[in-house]
């Protein structure tokens, strides 16, 4: 039996692949454990996140994430919409608290 794709179907794979591959990375690991800074329970707002000198807080203006902290994991995952472009530069602020 043969298949034959058509031109939509095999751009289609092209760029499923593509994005396969050259996926820019979402999760960023970092060095140390952020610390509750200001007691409230609530470490991602003592998280300062930086994408090119630009702060980047965890929710836009209509409440849409675009990062969380995952603690399980001392991480920063941007959601799909927000992952920085290649060749970004990010920066994490945060006060580090005991292991």
């Amino acid at each position: 039996m043969c298949t034959v794709l058509s031109s939509a179907d095999w751009d289609a794979a092209v760029l499923d692949l593509s994005e396969a591959i050259f996926a820019l990375p979402s999760r960023f690991d970092l060095r140390g454990r952020p610390a509750d800074a200001d007691g409230d329970g609530d470490i991602e707002d003592d998280i300062v996140i930086r994408v090119n000198g630009q702060r980047l807080e965890p929710t836009t203006s209509f409440g849409a994430r675009r990062w969380r902290y995952d603690p399980a994991t001392h991480s920063i995952e941007f959601t799909s919409a927000h992952v920085p472009s290649s060749g970004a530069q990010i920066e994490v602020e945060y006060r580090a608290g005991c292991s």
